[in-house]
Parts: structure tokens; C-alpha cells; sequence
């Protein structure tokens, strides 16, 4: 009774970042999440979490589906030894390859990188249609109406698309590893079969993507630990026990900045999430280690870096956006959380404008399409 007492708060825990990120009534959020559960409902509420605990517990870590990016990119990928980029556990996991006969790029090809809970056009885990986990599809049907060809436009699935589960996310080294094999396999793909001289990309990423790319791009090392282990022992954690080389089927661990041409971040949170504060020993997204705590072994790497992540960084970010509430205040003592490292130019989009976090990347298409192809 006391581990299964355990196991529900633990996920109550969850689900309470959860509904603090799509914009449910904060503070009545927060009141009822400090209510005994036990006490408030206890029935429903505690038969809630524990199908959510039973959801987690049972997944299927091996349940993948190999689809999505072009016939041409896949046998690539297979042959060049990129092939966990081709296992995924949701639908529209991936897209982007070659599709024609000889076919050149025009243009320096763009990698997207989707946020937590999302997919790379969204709308793929366990049957949900929630509220902004649209992926890239606004970017991927506005992008090919402006002529760019399958070649030059890419995208890659991270984490099980479950917005149930968003707090179990984090900066893990299964994750920033496959997005880090996803940058330098378009890089090498598009310079040795599609004619990209310097096999130069660019990097577009929105909330936890941002992050997630930016350690990418920089490599070094990273947590491979189960997540849960993530939030304990962290003396242990923290001397390198758990700590493993980002190196890539090329052999090359360190950065990748030198290939990255432009590099967009959209509300992402590079210094933190206030909302995060007390929780960094209950949900890993939160954790002090690998998620978005303000210091956060992860985000201090990546604060550490003496060397931008691309030729040309970009911030965009709302002061209404609804997740990063007072991360993104420009009197936060530790800064503006969505402007990322190196970042040249900022685009702010205030009160008057009233974009959401998911606003802030779908209603941005024209402005991300100029910064990426200027004429």
C-alpha cells in the first residue's frame, strides 16, 4: 500500500506540471494538487493516476514503426549506420528525403525539432488531439507552397507523444541523441548525395526542442540513466557514473556548430522554468540534472559553451506565453529564459500580440521562413 501510495503521487505530480503547461487555472491548480488526494474525490482521482501509473509502467519501449522519411533517406540512413533514426513509437514520426531521380537542392536544408509531448506534425500520441500539439505541419505546408522541395525540409520525432506524460520528459541521452544523429545525418546526407557543399543545415526548434537541439549541437555528454533514477542519487549521478559520450556513427562527439547554418528558437526556456522551482526531486522534466530546473546540469553545459551553436542564433518568444510565465519577464534576475545562447537577434511578441507557447510557433511561420531564406 505505501509503494502503490508512492506511485500515485508520483504521477499526480506529473499530471499537476501537466495542467500548469495548457493553461488550466493556475492557481486553482495548485490548490487542489496541495489537497490530500486521498481526501478530495479519492475514488476518481486516485483511480486517475493510477491508470496513468499503469500506462507508464506497462509502455512497450520497443513498440516502433519504421515510416515517414523518404525511401531514398531511409536506405541512406540504413547504409550510413543512422538507422535508430528510422524507430519511433508514434505516427507521422519523421519527414523529408529525397523523392526524385538526381534531385539537387537550391536551398540550405531545415531540420525541425518539436517540443514536449509533440510529434513532427503533430497530432500522434495514443489518440490525442490536444491543444497546440500540431508539430510543424503550418511550417511544412506554407514552406512547400513557397517552392522548397522535400530534400531541403526535415523532420524527426522525439519522446512517446504523450502530453499525459509530458513531466517524464527531459535533456536524457536517448533523446538528445537521436536529435543530434538527426542534425548530422541531414548535414552529411544532403552534402553527399543532394549537392550541399559544407553540408550546412539550419535548426529550428520550439520548447523543450530548443533545449534539446542546442545540447545537440554542442555534444559532449549526457545521462543515460533510467529517467526515474534521473531525480535521485545525485551525488552519484553527478561524478560521471551515468554520464555517457554523444558520439556519432561518424565518431565525431564534440560540437556540431561548425554545419549549423542558422539556429531558431522558439519559446524555448535555455535558462529555466520558474514553474519548476521545489519540483526538481518529483518530475524529470524538472529535474536539477537533465531538465528545465533554472540550474540544471544540462542547461549550465549549455550556458558553459564558448562558441555559438550556428553562424546565425534567433530568439522568439511571447511575455504571454502561459508556460514560461515569469521565465520570460524581463527583470528575471537569471534573464529572459527563451533567449538562447549566443542569440543575435530577439523577437518579442507582447500583451498586444497575445501568443500562447504554441502560438508563438505556429503564428511565426512567415517571420522563421525570412530569418531562414532572406532574399
Amino acid at each position: 500500500m505505501k509503494n502503490q501510495r508512492s506511485i500515485i503521487t508520483f504521477f499526480c505530480s506529473g499530471l499537476f506540471l501537466f495542467l500548469l503547461a495548457h493553461s488550466v487555472n493556475v492557481e486553482m491548480a495548485r490548490q487542489s494538487h496541495k489537497e490530500d488526494f486521498n481526501q478530495r474525490n479519492p475514488a476518481s482521482l486516485r483511480e486517475s493516476c493510477l491508470s496513468l501509473a499503469r500506462r507508464f509502467i506497462s509502455a512497450k519501449p520497443d513498440d516502433f514503426l519504421e515510416k515517414e522519411f523518404s525511401d531514398d533517406f531511409q536506405k541512406w540512413l540504413r547504409n550510413n549506420g543512422y538507422q535508430e533514426l528510422l524507430k519511433s513509437r508514434v505516427r507521422w514520426s519523421s519527414f523529408g528525403g529525397k523523392t526524385q531521380k538526381g534531385e539537387q537542392i537550391e536551398r540550405v536544408p531545415t531540420l525541425f525539432i518539436h517540443g514536449n509531448s509533440d510529434t513532427a506534425l503533430g497530432y500522434a500520441g495514443h489518440g490525442l488531439k490536444s491543444k497546440g500539439l500540431t508539430g510543424w505541419r503550418k511550417y511544412y505546408s506554407a514552406f512547400q507552397n513557397k517552392g522548397i522541395k522535400e530534400s531541403e525540409i526535415f523532420g524527426i520525432s522525439w519522446g512517446d507523444a504523450n502530453p499525459y506524460m509530458a513531466s517524464m520528459q527531459a535533456h536524457t541521452y536517448d533523446n538528445i541523441m537521436r536529435v543530434r544523429m538527426a542534425i548530422e545525418a541531414v548535414s552529411l546526407y544532403s552534402e553527399e548525395v543532394l549537392g550541399n557543399t559544407g553540408g550546412r543545415v539550419n535548426v529550428v526548434g520550439h520548447s523543450m526542442g530548443v533545449t534539446l537541439a542546442l545540447k545537440a549541437i554542442y555534444g559532449g555528454k549526457a545521462y543515460d540513466a533510467p529517467v526515474i533514477a534521473l531525480l535521485q542519487s545525485r551525488s552519484i549521478l553527478t561524478h560521471g557514473f551515468f554520464r555517457k559520450s554523444l558520439e556519432l556513427p561518424s565518431g565525431r562527439g564534440g560540437s556540431l556548430a561548425d554545419r549549423v547554418e542558422n539556429f531558431v528558437g522558439i519559446a524555448g526556456a535555455a535558462k529555466g522554468l520558474d514553474n519548476c522551482r521545489g519540483m526538481g526531486f518529483i518530475v524529470p522534466s524538472c529535474s536539477d540534472l537533465v531538465g528545465l530546473h533554472s540550474q540544471s546540469e544540462v542547461l549550465k553545459d549549455i550556458w558553459s559553451q564558448n562558441h555559438a551553436p550556428a553562424q546565425n542564433v534567433y530568439s522568439l518568444y511571447s511575455t504571454q506565453d502561459e508556460l514560461l510565465t515569469t521565465s520570460n519577464n524581463a527583470n528575471r534576475s537569471q534573464g529572459v529564459s527563451s533567449i538562447v545562447p549566443y542569440s543575435q537577434k530577439e523577437y518579442v511578441f507582447d500583451e498586444q500580440a497575445g501568443l500562447d507557447h504554441f502560438a508563438t510557433k505556429d503564428e511565426n511561420v512567415e517571420l522563421v521562413w525570412n530569418l531562414l531564406y532572406p532574399e
